[in-house]
């Protein structure tokens, strides 16, 4: 199962976090039978991702890559936007890992996706 970095409520404090997972629609309804109690079920919500243009990046293949993460959203934002006709919209962001196991440690890599607009005129 893909697992999913939802951030979201961006502000100068900080963000809002989510460690996410697709799920079918039968396990979101019956999430407190799949769990085995009311109590794990009522820590779970339902984040709906809106339709939106997404510009998806990667990090580098390498052991760490959440250690390098943060400079390439810095890069995209810094770097990339400005000149690309495109500005952040208000919508989730997604990073998604891609983590594999040795000997193939040196493999692992995280997608960055932004959500964009065109700018307008």
């Amino acid at each position: 199962m893909t697992s999913y970095g939802i951030m979201t409520n961006f502000q100068e404090e900080g963000y809002d976090f989510y460690i996410a997972a697709k799920l079918r629609e039968w396990e979101r309804e019956h999430l407190e039978q799949e769990l085995g109690n009311a109590e794990d079920a009522a820590r779970f919500e339902n984040i709906a991702i809106p339709a939106h243009t997404y510009v998806v990046c990667e990090t580098e293949r390498c052991k760490y890559p959440t250690r390098i993460f943060p400079q390439l959203r810095k890069r995209i934002v810094e770097e990339w936007l400005p000149s690309s006709g495109y500005v952040l919209a208000e919508a989730p962001e997604v990073s998604v890992p891609h983590w594999f196991r040795n000997p193939d440690s040196e493999k692992r890599y995280m997608e960055l996706w932004l959500p964009v607009s065109q700018v307008k005129g």
